[in-house]
């Protein structure tokens, strides 16, 4: 029996839910928003008030200005967090929290069109074609959930760690050269990235019992679909995506076999 989401709402506010379901909640999250607007949003891993929290951040790629990306929603996987939009504001009502993710009987219609009708985003009425822009941040909630109730769950980072002022900001190059060429890939600073700086747009699969400078599974180029692992060098992910019948569990299974 699926609990009405009042109860497991009000239970959630009370639960402290496992850090690397959490995060592979914020990823289902993201990663079915990035599909349905795979041309205007993407995924970033903050730690706001000065490194106080975890999140998998959702930013627009449209912007007056280069490098001046608006954040829309921060999924605050650390502790007893919350999905919270920029618009909400108030009491714990107004935001999910992790229970209500897990356990929602109709993902789409209690999560995801809530968060895009409060952040202004359109719903639409069929979800589009998995692109570029959208196969990456699957892959990555594909593997997160396929493993998170395992004895060896995963975890993602992002190429950044943008702690807001708390012990430093910097790229994490020791994952970039864990793979080939992938070092390369952000030795450039395009106008449209955040900050100047591509890493932003690549995120790493790791281990969740490995250290911060652990070995990663997967890097990933969440912004031009491609993928680099212990046998792929910026492999093309929608040429594998289609190879695995477009079928991202496989494909995620695939990858993360070798």
């Amino acid at each position: 029996m699926t609990l009405p989401r009042h109860e497991h709402h009000d239970a959630g506010e009370r639960v402290t839910v496992p850090a690397h379901l959490s995060m592979a909640g914020a990823w289902r999250v993201a990663a079915e928003l990035i599909r349905r607007h795979p041309e205007e949003l993407y995924a970033l891993e903050l730690h706001p008030a000065t490194g106080q929290y975890n999140c998998v951040s959702i930013f627009s790629r449209i912007s007056d200005e280069h490098r001046n990306h608006p954040a829309l929603m921060h999924f605050n996987h650390a502790g007893r967090g919350h999905i919270t939009g920029k618009s909400w504001q108030g009491g714990d009502d107004l935001r999910f929290n992790w229970l209500d993710v897990l356990l929602a009987a109709d993902f789409r219609d209690e999560i995801i069109t809530p968060l895009e009708r409060a952040e202004g985003l359109s719903s639409p009425s069929q979800t589009p074609p998995t692109t570029r822009q959208s196969v990456g941040a699957r892959v990555v909630a594909e593997a997160l959930l396929g493993q998170a109730l395992s004895n060896a769950p995963l975890v993602a980072a992002n190429g950044v760690y943008d702690s807001s002022g708390m012990g430093g900001s910097y790229v994490c190059d020791f994952y970039f050269k864990q793979f080939g060429t992938m070092i390369e890939q952000i030795a450039g600073r395009p106008d449209a990235d955040l900050n100047g700086h591509p890493a932003y747009r690549f995120w790493f699969v790791r281990k969740a019992d490995r250290k911060v400078h652990g070995n990663a599974e997967l890097g990933i180029d969440t912004w031009n679909g491609k993928v680099w692992s212990r046998t792929l060098d910026g492999a093309d992910l929608m040429q594998l995506y289609d190879a695995a019948g477009r079928n991202v569990r496989l494909l995620t299974a695939r990858l993360l076999a070798g």
